[in-house]
């Protein structure tokens, strides 16, 4: 007798849909707008470099985060793939993710100075643990209750909206960091980020979720990992994907030092701080609603080659701006561009394969991306400070190439 089929379920025909996309709607504009702040190469940058007086200080905290980000994304995704339902244990994660955030502002409000830096890099570090926690079990909600040809406009608007949102708490911060001593004026702006955040999360509480159909079989820890090399060789799209995804984060190594960059050449104020994140800002919005929409009619893939191409003009104009508009168009493209590269990252991965092998295959792309992300931030920093800053942006050059090579050979999943 052959096996029951497994049940049909299409989120299409989830009758709570419109409820879901308003919620994480409405989580993704409070949410993206604190987690961006603070993202943004602007103010966190600016306040690790006068904290520590060097470039390596920058590398160090997100080779840090970077670092945690890969450690966690393998257990999240064993514990939320034996799971019927992960609502529960993704606003778990959620919380403890934003814990951090409150963690760095009462760092910089109360921790004395000579002791500050080492304080941010554990608080950052844990911040990245805690995020590869919450990345894997949040996508995977997001697969289950948001069909394929609405995601791309739920992202987009998403990222639009928090960007627009985040024109006004950049310009808050920027009057802040200017008004106070240092470094409170950091301190606030990172306490405001936690608000946002937490707010963003209440609103993803109240989400419907559907059962997953098919969980994975209760399977030990090690034995699920030693499972994930036959998984990549199982489909080789998706192994081509992640090699392009690792390729692409070793590249995005460079963002923190386009500020620093701009900031040998031109004074940086909290006004003028307030302003590059605007411009980085709106440029994420307006990426954000194109990239969306063409995601939704051509697919990811076409989003993660295009995102690259955009990001590696503005990588290569950064290298020979010589007046101050020219550094403003150098933020507009990193932003639009890697805005559709780290879009179509996110979400290319959930189109691949079963939903039983879902979560592994987002904690192991997760994973490997920041594992490589964070050697790209260390290496980054020390390069910054024994080299001329350009030759950051040379090597991330390199690596968006070989990652535009990679994702030529993928074909769209949903073909």
């Amino acid at each position: 007798m052959p096996p029951p089929s497994t049940p049909k379920r299409s989120p299409e025909n989830d009758p709570h849909l419109r409820r879901n996309f308003t919620a994480l709607l409405i989580h993704g504009l409070l949410g993206q707008t604190g987690f961006r702040l603070l993202q943004a190469p602007t103010f966190l940058p600016a306040y690790l470099s006068l904290l520590a007086g060097n470039n390596s200080a920058i590398g160090i905290a997100r080779a840090l985060q970077s670092l945690g980000m890969s450690l966690s994304p393998y257990l999240a995704a064993w514990m939320v793939e034996r799971r019927t339902y992960v609502k529960r244990l993704a606003v778990s994660f959620g919380a403890l993710m934003r814990s951090q955030i409150l963690l760095l502002s009462l760092t910089a409000f109360f921790v004395p100075r000579r002791h500050a830096l080492v304080a941010v890099w554990i608080v950052i570090g844990m911040w990245g643990l805690a995020s590869g926690l919450q990345n894997v079990s949040f996508n995977f909600i997001i697969s289950k209750v948001i069909p394929p040809m609405k995601r791309g406009r739920l992202l987009g608007l998403r990222n639009a909206t928090s960007g627009i949102t985040l024109l006004f708490v950049s310009v808050l911060g920027g009057w802040i960091v200017d008004r106070s001593p240092f470094p409170a004026g950091y301190a606030w702006t990172f306490l405001l980020a936690f608000v946002l955040t937490s707010l963003g999360l209440v609103a993803f509480a109240t989400i419907h979720e559907t059962p997953t159909l098919n969980p994975q079989p209760a399977t030990p820890f090690v034995a699920r990992l030693k499972s994930i090399p036959a998984l990549l060789a199982g489909e080789p799209g998706f192994k081509r994907f992640f090699a392009a995804r690792l390729l692409g984060t070793a590249g995005r190594s460079s963002i923190p030092f386009y500020i620093l960059y701009v900031g040998q050449r031109y004074e940086l104020s909290g006004s003028r701080l307030a302003t590059f994140t605007i411009v980085f800002t709106l440029a994420n919005a307006a990426g954000a609603m194109i990239w969306g929409l063409l995601a939704d009619h051509r697919g990811f893939r076409i989003v993660f080659l295009a995102g690259l191409c955009v990001w590696m003009a503005g990588n290569a104009l950064v290298l020979t701006t010589g007046v101050l508009w020219t550094a403003y168009v150098v933020f507009f493209l990193v932003s639009f561009g890697a805005s559709g590269f780290m879009l179509a990252g996110q979400n290319l991965v959930l189109e691949f394969g079963d939903e039983q092998n879902r979560a592994m295959r987002i904690g192991a792309t997760n994973a490997s991306s920041e594992l490589v992300g964070a050697l790209g931030y260390l290496g980054a920093g020390l390069l910054a400070d024994l080299a001329p800053l350009r030759w950051v942006f040379w090597l991330s050059l390199a690596f968006q190439l070989a990652a535009l090579l990679q994702i030529r050979k993928v074909r769209e999943p949903r073909g």
